[in-house]
């Protein structure tokens, strides 16, 4: 999945930073009708793996139940690789559209961009 690259169903994030632009990423993945952000990847396809994947993990639930609405219950699942690296891959499912993030904007995602 991560060889082919972003697309309208795959973001790929090296790090969890601003909760804001995570927020904005997810509204776009549910309102096109779900996808993944995988972190831990860089742009150039790379994996680099997390520092602190339960932290992603628990920021990303964090997220999902207060700064989007309706609220979103994701998919986390957490790969880890025999390097030691590891990522966390995020699904999105959009059940409930249209989603908005808590300053009330809605997103869309066009190919490998949000709008």
């Amino acid at each position: 999945m991560i060889r082919g690259g972003e697309d309208t169903f795959l973001e790929l994030k090296l790090k969890l930073s601003n909760s804001e632009k995570i927020a904005q990423e997810i509204v776009a993945l549910a309102n096109t009708g779900g996808g993944t952000i995988v972190f831990g990847v860089t742009d150039q396809l790379r994996i680099q793996g997390l520092r602190n994947p339960d932290g992603v993990q628990g920021e990303i639930v964090r997220i999902c139940r207060e700064e989007i609405y309706p609220v979103i219950v994701p998919y986390i699942d957490m790969v880890a690789f025999d390097s030691g690296q590891r990522i966390v891959a995020v699904d999105i499912e959009g059940r409930n559209s249209p989603y908005r993030t808590k300053a009330g904007k809605f997103y869309l995602r066009i190919g490998s961009e949000k709008r």
